[in-house]
């Protein structure tokens, strides 16, 4: 397979810069979501029912480890389609 025809394969699996933003979007409002548990987290702990803390606490634990992997992936698979398209030296035409 050609260089040119495993970017436009790559690029195609993104669906266009646009869909990266897409992606970039909803998980900037996940991250947003996830401040906005904390905040709660933090009042509930002072008014301190340990039980129903530490399940918040331990779902907020698990959403964001979550996020850090779903970024990191992102962030990876970002970085190979520029490595790959800079490689080129032209840019893919839309569809």
């Amino acid at each position: 397979m050609r260089l040119k025809d495993r970017i436009r394969t790559a690029l195609g699996s993104f669906r266009a810069p646009l869909d990266v933003q897409r992606r970039l979007r909803r998980l900037e409002d996940r991250t947003v979501a996830l401040s906005n548990q904390v905040q709660h987290l933090e009042s509930l702990i002072t008014q301190a029912d340990p039980t129903e803390t530490l399940r918040i606490a331990t779902g907020v634990q698990d959403s964001v480890r979550k996020l850090a992997i779903e970024l990191t992936e992102q962030a990876n698979r970002t970085s190979e389609l520029l490595a790959e398209h800079s490689g080129t030296g032209s840019t893919p035409r839309p569809r």
